[in-house]
């Protein structure tokens, strides 16, 4: 491959992570909305009695309440993640890093950077969520970057742990060649299953740090606390079924040009 051909392919790498990101949060939207209303729920109740509540009280729109936000929040990441994503291993080879060295560093790069350009649109669409409405980005209390740290934490565990097991997963599935689609579905279910059992406390601890200002050290040692880190894990391992089968299915497409 030419220079010229890899730099004009940056540009196909970012349209079709923007493509990829906008398919996978209209279809992941309403998952994570139950998610955040059942994280800050008092007592436990199942995901589908929320979902009709919501849809009851609020209409179908409700699902959707701060989608744009988070929208644009996808779309300025998708731009730059999947060329970092791509290139930055190849670069991370020249210093004899290991492969597993090369993919939580990138990880934590785009962990950092991620984490940098959307939290003040995370806490939008957090809120939207919790609440059925959508504050002004004018309006948003900036003392509120107090979260920042639990955010970045989130973030860092969710994209190493991404990198690190869909790497090591491919590479098994891949001794005879490219993926067959049971291979990916199969592929996604498991880097799924570990990304949403490593993120999901973080998770939790970022939702309540966004709308119910955090979890004290009682709350998260308490019996009750340790349940709640785990509470919405199901639509959380949905969401991420849903955006790990077309990102792998994505880095699939790039590693074979």
């Amino acid at each position: 491959m030419t220079i010229e051909s890899r730099q004009t392919s940056l540009l196909d790498i970012s349209l079709f992570g923007v493509g990829r990101g906008i398919g996978v949060e209209m279809l992941t939207r309403p998952l994570r909305v139950v998610t955040t209303r059942q994280q800050n729920s008092d007592t436990p109740i199942y995901c589908s009695r929320i979902a009709k509540r919501i849809y009851r009280q609020e209409g179908p729109k409700a699902f959707y309440k701060g989608v744009f936000a988070e929208i644009l929040k996808g779309s300025s990441k998708e731009v730059w993640c999947w060329p970092v994503m791509i290139k930055l291993p190849l670069f991370l080879q020249r210093f004899n890093l290991s492969e597993t060295q090369q993919h939580v560093t990138t990880g934590l790069s785009i962990a950092l950077i991620h984490s940098l350009t959307t939290f003040p649109l995370e806490a939008i669409q957090q809120q939207a969520a919790h609440t059925g409405t959508t504050p002004s980005i004018f309006k948003m209390q900036w003392n509120k970057t107090r979260g920042f740290p639990t955010y970045f934490a989130k973030r860092s565990v969710t994209w190493t742990t991404f990198f690190v097991a869909q790497k090591k997963l491919r590479s098994q599935s891949q001794e005879e060649g490219a993926l067959s689609l049971a291979e990916l579905v199969k592929t996604g279910i498991q880097v799924s299953l570990i990304v949403s059992a490593a993120s999901a406390p973080f998770d939790v601890a970022n939702t309540a740090k966004h709308t119910v200002g955090g979890l004290n050290y009682s709350q998260l040692v308490s019996l009750a606390g340790m349940r709640k880190l785990f509470r919405g894990m199901p639509l959380n391992w949905l969401s991420l079924f849903i955006n790990n089968i077309a990102s792998v299915a994505l880095l699939e497409k790039f590693d074979k040009q």
